[in-house]
């Protein structure tokens, strides 16, 4: 089979990912929860957050790199002039 026919190794058939899904904020208030989520990450490559605040911190990324853009521009554009 050519690899342009091969199904992607990170989903399944149906379209759906093939990773581990928990809940961040439980496993860090338990006291191996961070221990546990590194060894998930090690063995199976990436781990979904499915608790009620898991979009949170994607907002907060992408609010610092929308300000790191900015200043970039800021400094490029200082730069020049």
């Amino acid at each position: 089979m050519s690899d342009r026919h091969k199904p992607h190794l990170g989903r399944a058939n149906n379209g759906d990912r093939r990773v581990k899904a928990e809940d961040f904020d439980d496993k860090r208030d338990d006291v191996n929860g961070a221990e546990l989520v590194a060894d998930d990450v090690r063995l199976g490559g990436a781990v979904i957050d499915t608790g009620p605040h898991a979009g949170e911190r994607g907002e907060q990324i992408q609010r610092l790199v929308d300000t790191n853009r900015e200043n970039v521009v800021r400094v490029v554009a200082d730069d020049v002039t």
